[in-house]
């Protein structure tokens, strides 16, 4: 409700108020007299009455100053004016019921009339039955949903219970708002023959600052425009509004952003959950309407992946966490060392080795660092974690090395080949290796198909990623050629077999660290086992096992609940997935990229079927849901275009008019009997 004045100019006339206080001063006696003689008693005589004037003559004034005043007031033709929505007609009709199901409509909205009912999209349900119930026999209804992308749910129904049931079926969402979407359809329902279109929504942040338009096209084709408000009295929230890690002491630092989209200050606890659970909690102190940032530090060892803040607000709970992409903090990377370079890379020995690693090439954060046996001494242990020796001739100068290595955490991957020789490996790494080697075993030519692999123990943490799928890939590996093992050590474990039980893979854990034995190339001189779909992942999860980070960082994606969102990818053999918190999401193949649409924000995972991951995509809730704050209400965007349909006026003039000419009517009755006063005192 504010005051309006139709006629501002004639506040000009307000010059007017002066006069009175002109007459005031002109009437004024002069204050410096020198009483003498016989005088000095009247004066004393007369100091008593002269008080009593001088207030009088202030009041008359004040009378003067307010009776012109109402009256410059009233030239104005002031008038109050405030917003009021117009109930439907009474007569049979189409409605269409605009139900807002986006995110902000979960804010939380208790009503002690009503405790079953927690939030706003709640109360709007609520609100949509009765407004069904309550429409004229004969009505006409139409349910349309306006979160994420407006859509009619059902046909006309002339059955309340239907409509009702329409109004069931809508559950809250996380998704946008859409109530331009949302009017455009039921205006379009209407097909410009007239009827009622009601929109249920707590008109939070932007959500109503472009509606204009369609408001007046509706109103043109005779339909009548009802917004009904839901929300709470004084609408709070606070979200997570970015994240972003930096390097740093220690092992750097995570700095954040938090916004109070509330009207008063708030104390708020924000819990920081890094991959692998660890969970480091700090309080914000953020003032109304404004954004504080904050920062935790991150440990010095920290394993890589997707991490999340949640800031503690049951306020709106759908969009507390916010999820971002965390590198592997600490030695992470990955050294090999190539037994046998080739004149070529794909005649190098690692040459499949390095495409599983990095499938994404340079693009891939986590590209490995290849040598030759002469460059071992490049190794890091503050930045390498897992060392590769692929089919290298001479271990000796590394066997000092590779054991305090493995000893204090590291991981190694040993394959075999033509340049080894079993009696150097024995005499060199025989107090590393899982078994002594014997001769090379061959079980057929080059050509031939060679020798089966066994499924592997699938509970095993190397192999438990497959238990979802792909596992039957081990199956398909055929091995020509392998070198046979003996004395076997007490602390090893065979991992990988060929179907007759004859050892592929072995496993010893020495100290905090593990080694891995591959009795035979990672090249496809002994076997198909580069070829297979499952190479890849398996490197990839073996890498990660011994405590390296794998290609998991190479594709990092972020995006927002309902984007539309890509990845390019090479040319990966095998049926891809996308797997969130609440399943799958479908993807589609369009050349190199895959195309998806979350619905939900989280942690999402790319990958082969049932293999480690190939990439991670993080998706947040959309931001300008999180302001529930009311920026453009929604009946005065409609006003704007109808002003006679929303706005209510009452008129003051003839108020200021009869006060006018009240206090003239009053200071003139008083300015007579002050007179005859003064006159009797004289006399």
């Amino acid at each position: 409700m504010e005051l309006f004045w139709s006629n501002p100019l004639a506040l000009w006339l307000g010059g007017l108020l002066l006069l009175p206080i002109l007459a005031h001063l002109i009437q004024r006696t002069p204050r410096n007299t020198v009483p003498f003689g016989a005088m000095m008693l009247i004066s004393r005589l007369k100091r008593v009455k002269r008080r009593h004037r001088r207030l009088s003559d202030w009041l008359l004034l004040l009378l003067r100053f307010l009776a012109l005043l109402a009256l410059v007031l009233a030239a104005t033709r002031p008038e109050i004016r405030w917003f009021e929505i117009a109930n439907a007609s009474q007569a049979p009709q189409r409605f269409v019921v605009v139900l807002d199901n986006s995110l902000s409509m979960n804010h939380k909205m208790m009503d002690p009339l009503q405790p079953s009912l927690q939030t706003a999209f709640e109360h709007a349900k609520s609100k949509a039955y009765e407004l069904i119930q309550d429409a004229p026999e004969g009505s006409s209804f139409l349910i349309v949903s306006a979160g994420g992308e407006a859509e009619k749910r059902g046909e006309w129904t002339r059955t309340t219970s239907n409509a009702m049931s329409s109004v069931m079926d809508i559950q809250s969402g996380v998704s946008k708002t859409d109530l331009l979407g949302g009017i455009r359809t039921a205006r379009r329902a209407l097909e410009g023959e007239g009827g009622t279109i009601y929109v249920l929504t707590d008109e939070a942040g932007q959500s109503t600052a472009n509606l204009g338009e369609e408001i007046r096209l509706l109103m043109e084709q005779k339909a009548s425009f009802i917004p009904v408000i839901v929300r709470a009295e004084e609408p709070e929230n606070i979200s997570i509004l970015s994240a972003e890690y930096r390097t740093g002491v220690e092992g750097g630092i995570v700095r954040y952003q938090v916004m109070n989209y509330g009207p008063t200050d708030r104390e708020v606890m924000c819990t920081t959950r890094l991959p692998d659970g660890t969970e480091i909690r700090n309080f914000v102190q953020v003032k109304a309407g404004k954004k504080a940032e904050n920062f935790i530090t991150v440990p010095r060892i920290t394993e890589g992946g997707v991490a999340s803040i949640v800031v503690e607000d049951d306020t709106l709970a759908e969009d507390n966490d916010f999820y971002f992409h965390l590198p592997r903090i600490g030695a992470s990377r990955v050294l090999v060392v190539d037994g046998e370079p080739g004149a070529t890379a794909s005649e190098s020995e690692v040459y499949f080795l390095e495409r599983a690693l990095a499938p994404f090439g340079s693009q891939n954060e986590t590209l490995p660092d290849v040598v030759n046996p002469g460059g071992f001494q490049k190794l890091q242990e503050d930045v390498h974690k897992v060392i590769f020796l692929a089919n290298v001739m001479e271990p000796a100068p590394m066997a000092s090395i590779l054991m305090n290595f493995v000893r204090d955490g590291g991981g190694v991957l040993i394959s075999l080949g033509g340049n080894v020789s079993s009696a150097r490996y024995n005499s060199s790494l025989g107090a590393l290796l899982p078994a002594r080697l014997k001769s090379i075993q061959t079980f057929a030519q080059r050509g031939e198909e060679g020798r089966p692999m066994a499924i592997p123990d699938l509970t095993h943490e190397l192999f438990s990623p497959f238990q979802r799928g792909g596992a039957q890939e081990f199956s398909g590996v055929r091995w020509r050629t392998l070198f046979g093992v003996e004395k076997i050590s007490k602390d090893a474990k065979i991992l990988l077999s060929l179907e007759n039980g004859a050892p592929v893979l072995l496993e010893r854990k020495i100290g905090k660290g593990r080694v891995l034995l591959l009795l035979g190339p990672v090249d496809y001189a002994w076997s198909n086992f580069p070829f297979q779909s499952i190479f890849m992942p398996w490197v990839q999860r073996s890498v990660r096992y011994l405590g390296g980070d794998s290609s998991l960082g190479g594709k990092r994606v972020s995006g927002e609940v309902d984007q539309d969102m890509s990845i390019k990818l090479l040319d990966i053999p095998g049926e891809l997935v996308l797997e969130g918190l609440k399943g799958t999401i479908g993807l589609q193949k369009e050349g190199e990229k895959v195309r998806f649409q979350p619905r939900y924000a989280g942690a999402y995972v790319l990958r082969i079927h049932g293999a480690p991951p190939l990439a991670q995509v993080v998706v947040n809730h959309i931001a300008s849901e999180s302001d529930v704050r009311v920026l453009h209400p929604l009946v005065e965007v409609a006003a704007q275009i109808q002003p006679d349909q929303f706005i209510q006026k009452r008129p003051l003039l003839k108020w200021f008019l009869w006060a006018g000419l009240a206090l003239l009517i009053f200071q003139a009755l008083l300015s007579f009997f002050l007179t005859k006063e003064v006159d009797d005192d004289q006399s």
